[in-house]
């Protein structure tokens, strides 16, 4: 028998009715008698908990309970996680059905939502389960939680690898597959913790250590393909043995294929150290790579400004040692095609492959790095140089002429009185300020219009009279926005100027240069 010392986590939460008596008296003097002259007033920072307020349950909306906090027989720690109590399981039946609850939260109605309330208990308790039920005990807890018992067990030699391999198929079979699991909060709403990517990285290595190609290849091509974030590469590279050359390629191509569009900068690490072996298998990995730069910046088939996701936050931007990590790889497979098709995927979509920050910091990046180029390289580089100088002469080599007068392209749907108003100060060509002094639903519709078309100026309400003023200001925004552009592109062209031998397009760099001199 397994025996161990926990805490038992019991709550729950649901909707409340105050004893306003007490209530309001808990919270003393926060209220008072509001009038309309408090329209504005700013919210105050409380949310209007109260952990002293009585209170009567109403209905009970989620309920949770759970064992955490473990400890072994001998007082060490012991990371099990979050380990559910289902029903049943608690001896003697009934024993914490009365007992008082440790923490009483009540929270105030706010808007259209009632007052809610949050009862929590607390209880030490001994925790048995049969030595054979280990690993089922730990998946209800989730993998992390049996992730280490699984490392153990793959440590302790031939005797305990059937052991292992039993759980690590369990433990394959259970892991989350989806896409959204790696970027949750640590737990979800049962408290389950979900695996991160330093998890599924120790997974790897120890399905390596156990030898077990079969369940390696299941492992990335079921939960990597959609959870990969490049923390993984080190252990990846290990993998390379472990399933073979040729099979390795197979799962590792797909799984660059499947997440080059979502992480470009990882994928290109991961192929630059596999491309220093670069094998025929390996060149697979190298051309899903490259296919792969289709599909950045892209959503349903839609380009976006910026490529997307619920993930987004995790995400590093393309930076110019993207361009430089991706053929410092594909050199290393001896030939023009991989780099050639590289640079043409990468110099036809400029709107996703900037131009100023990416692709001409990153040639500059690949020449200081690789001198001088390899033939395959050089002949790719020579091709974005083209295609970055036509591009940026195409948009700066006359610089930007500022708006004759304040008149501003707009076009409102919305017919109400203020949006008419506000279409004709905006197309107005003289007048650069314009008073809106209207109640404050209309006024939050004003400058809601103003944010949802970007209209250059901008919206301030003057808090004098009743009802209150919205002032709105005409700016030059998009004018010096596109100044600050003009001024990168021109910095952009000197650099391919100094990059490359002299042509007509470095000619007229050279002139474009002068001119934004003047």
């Amino acid at each position: 028998m397994r025996r161990h010392l926990g805490v038992v986590h019991i709550g729950e939460s649901g909707e409340a009715e105050p004893d306003y008596d007490s209530y309001y008296q808990s919270r003393g003097s926060r209220y008072r008698d509001y009038s309309e002259h408090d329209e504005e007033e700013e919210f105050d920072g409380d949310t209007g908990d109260d952990e002293d307020a009585s209170f009567e349950a109403v209905s009970v909306d989620d309920t949770w309970q759970y064992v955490d906090e473990w400890r072994d027989t001998d007082d060490r720690a012991v990371e099990f996680g979050r380990i559910p109590v289902t029903e049943g399981e608690l001896l003697p039946a009934g024993a914490l059905d009365k007992e008082p609850a440790d923490q009483n939260r009540l929270t105030e109605a706010t808007g259209n939502e009632g007052a809610t309330y949050e009862r929590s208990y607390h209880r030490a308790a001994l925790v048995v389960w049969p030595a054979n039920r280990m690993a089922d005990v730990l998946l209800e807890a989730g993998v992390v939680a049996a992730l280490p018992h699984l490392r153990k067990l793959a440590a302790g030699g031939k005797s305990a690898h059937p052991e292992a391999m039993a759980v690590a198929q369990r433990i394959v079979e259970a892991w989350p597959t989806d896409a959204r699991a790696a970027r949750r909060p640590d737990r979800d709403a049962t408290g389950i913790a979900s695996p991160e990517s330093s998890d599924r990285a120790k997974m790897l290595a120890t399905l390596v250590k156990l030898n077990a190609p079969e369940l390696l290849e299941r492992f990335i091509g079921e939960v990597l393909t959609s959870t990969y974030d490049g923390s993984e590469n080190a252990a990846l590279f290990t993998c390379v043995k472990a399933l073979g050359d040729k099979q390795a390629g197979v799962v590792l191509s797909a799984l660059v294929e499947a997440r080059m569009p979502h992480y470009p900068n990882e994928c290109a690490e991961l192929l630059l150290r596999l491309a220093k072996d670069p094998s025929p298998a390996i060149r697979r990995i190298a051309e899903s790579a490259v296919a792969g730069l289709d599909g950045i910046g892209m959503s349903d088939s839609k380009p976006l400004e910026w490529w997307m996701g619920e993930d987004r936050r995790h995400k590093r931007p393309l930076a110019p040692e993207f361009v430089a990590t991706l053929f410092s790889a594909l050199q290393h497979f001896n030939e023009s095609t991989l780099c050639d098709s590289a640079a043409a995927r990468i110099a036809s979509r400029p709107q996703v492959f900037n131009s100023t920050t990416l692709v001409v910091p990153g040639i500059e990046r690949v020449c200081a790095e690789q001198d001088p180029l390899p033939s395959a390289v050089d002949r790719a580089i020579q091709h974005l140089w083209t295609s970055a100088a036509e591009f940026l002469l195409q948009r700066s080599e006359v610089p930007p002429q500022p708006p004759p007068d304040w008149r501003l392209a707009a076009k409102i749907s919305c017919t109400c009185a203020d949006c008419v108003e506000l279409q004709v100060f905006a197309r107005d060509p003289t007048e650069r300020v314009h008073r809106f002094r209207v109640k404050k639903e209309r006024r939050q519709h004003i400058h809601q219009a103003i944010d949802r078309y970007k209209l250059d100026m901008t919206h301030v309400t003057e808090r004098v009279g009743s009802p209150q003023t919205l002032v709105c200001t005409k700016d030059r925004r998009t004018f010096k926005a596109r100044m600050k552009e003009y001024q990168d592109e021109i910095t952009a062209m000197g650099t391919l100027v100094k990059l490359a031998r002299e042509s007509a397009l470095s000619k007229r760099m050279e002139t474009a240069i002068q001119a934004s001199l003047i």
